[in-house]
């Protein structure tokens, strides 16, 4: 008790405030080091905890909810951030238990509409729920109420504003008010820049027009600003000028460059992509990838097997992906039922045009110039003729334009490494101990067989043999040229079809999101 006891009471809400902040800190950046939650803290606006004495004081500013607001009168009422989708929020609510769902069962008011009706009926409640708290707040002020909104790009205003603040009739639209800068020095660094980044004669960010006075002065404020120590004044942390870090080849000169018969194809798709990608910048696996694994699966273990078999073993092998019991994992495992029946589909075919399984997931390497190629082969075939054919099964849903197939690049290279005798050991051939003057197998082609999609049958897209293309040399040209620039230091992004879905897209330079500040259209 006392004085002392009291020092002791502070001191323990203090750190409890501080744990308090640092578990919210680590939801929202999990594994930050504890010197970026420091800088977080001190640049801080406004305290997200405090210990400061809560006393009511009419002098006081209050920051409230529209529930916490319920009762409750001031002569001046703010209602900021009346956007669309925030407010009204449609967004069903629910529980971690479904205490609402069990209180309309309870009630009887539970079953009685079809689920699309019901869905929508429970929208309009949401709705208008919405409403009773926008009346709530904007009936809390006794002589002035403000509600705002910000127009951009990004966001715009709520229908809601219209309730409360009608448009002038006869007007249009409401003219829009420009928004001063917060009195912040985040906020002032980033108005300095706009103005040193603005060249003269336009005008910058804030609406005035930029000459080389203002530039100066802009300059100027910057540097006393980046002296202090004001995060974000300083040019050596701007993002886009500083010079590039290291500009040696990513595989120096004669070594060799390990390619994999993916990699092929993704670096001709966009070699920006692929080498972001191969660093740790692709995005992390999904169930529709654990769905594939489980159809290679299981070609794997019945090359030769029956649809009745096939699907037998993927109920078996599907609990591995533990994938839940919703409509989700339901819809998931027809789809998978189905690449499945296409897989037999295929293997029936392959039998009766007379092609025999020589190895699945078969381990291949080989060395073309200054390309390792390292990877697994799907499944091997030979024909009646004695060929070697390379068979890759896609359970994705994009395809090559039949135009592509050709000279794609993944089956060129499956074609290459049998040429180069990879596969000898698998079929037998000259280089795997057979009789003494033995041919070594030729290629027979490639193919993808595309198991993905929404057609009922597999479709296949054969590549036909390098003996039989007008330049029998082309694949592994092809091969040897693109370990050449995957061991080079720049590397070029090529606008494709894949850019909308790209998980990299944020650093390509062909992309809004991606383009360096400062930068214009490309």
């Amino acid at each position: 008790g006392g004085p002392a006891g009291a020092r002791a009471d502070r001191d323990l809400d203090a750190v409890l405030a501080l744990f308090d902040a640092a578990a919210r800190y680590e939801d929202r950046l999990p594994g930050a080091p504890p010197a970026r939650f420091l800088d977080h803290l001190e640049s801080q606006d406004v305290p997200s905890d405090t210990l400061a004495a809560r006393t009511p004081s009419e002098d006081a500013v209050a920051l409230l909810t529209a529930q916490g607001a319920v009762g409750l009168e001031w002569d001046v009422v703010v209602v900021p951030g009346l956007q669309e989708g925030a407010w009204p929020d449609t967004r069903l609510r629910g529980t971690l238990l479904g205490a609402p769902d069990l209180a309309d069962l309870l009630a009887g008011r539970a079953g009685h509409l079809p689920a699309p009706e019901a869905a929508v009926a429970a929208r309009r409640q949401v709705l208008d729920d919405e409403r009773r708290l926008l009346h709530v707040a904007v009936s809390r002020a006794r002589r002035r109420l403000v509600v705002t909104a910000v127009a951009d790009d990004d966001e715009q205003p709520s229908a809601f504003l219209d309730l409360v603040v009608p448009p002038p009739p006869g007007e249009g639209e409401r003219l829009p008010s420009r928004v001063p800068r917060p009195l912040t020095l985040a906020a002032l660094v980033a108005e300095l820049r706009s103005v040193l980044l603005t060249p003269e004669g336009r005008v910058d960010a804030t609406g005035a027009r930029v000459d080389a006075a203002r530039r100066a002065e802009a300059a100027d404020l910057l540097a006393r600003l980046a002296a202090a120590g004001v995060p974000g004044a300083a040019p050596e942390s701007w993002h886009g000028l500083l010079p590039v870090s290291d500009d040696a080849p990513l595989v120096g000169p004669g070594q060799p460059v390990r390619v994999s018969p993916s990699s092929v194809e993704a670096f001709h798709r966009c070699g920006l992509r692929w080498v972001l990608e191969s660093r740790g910048g692709g995005s992390g696996s999904s169930v529709k990838q654990g769905v594939g694994v489980l159809v290679h699966r299981v070609a794997e273990e019945l090359p030769d097997g029956t649809e009745e078999a096939m699907l037998a073993r993927l109920e078996q092998l599907w609990p591995e992906l533990g994938v839940p019991p919703t409509w989700v994992g339901a819809r998931e495992l027809r789809r998978a039922r189905r690449m499945v029946a296409r897989l037999a589909a295929y293997v029936a075919d392959a039998r009766a045009a007379g092609r025999s399984v020589v190895g699945v997931e078969v381990e291949v390497e080989a060395a073309l110039g200054r390309a390792l190629v390292r990877g697994r082969l799907d499944r091997v075939e030979r024909d009646a003729d004695g060929g070697v054919r390379v068979v890759d099964l896609k359970t994705g849903s994009s395809q090559p334009a039949a135009a592509e197939v050709p000279e794609h690049p993944q089956l060129g290279l499956y074609q290459a490494v049998v040429e180069a005798g990879a596969l000898d050991a698998a079929t037998g051939g000259a280089a795997a101990g057979g009789d003494e003057g033995e041919e070594r197998p030729r290629s027979a082609g490639a193919a993808l067989v595309q198991l993905g999609g929404g057609a009922k049958r597999y479709r296949e897209q054969a590549q036909q043999p390098l003996a039989a293309a007008p330049d029998p040399a082309w694949a592994r040209r092809l091969v040897e040229e693109t370990a050449e620039a995957m061991a080079s230091s720049a590397f070029t992004a090529v606008q494709n079809a894949t850019c909308t879905t790209c998980p990299v897209r944020a650093c390509c330079p062909l992309r809004p999101e991606g383009r360096a500040v400062g930068e214009g259209a490309p």
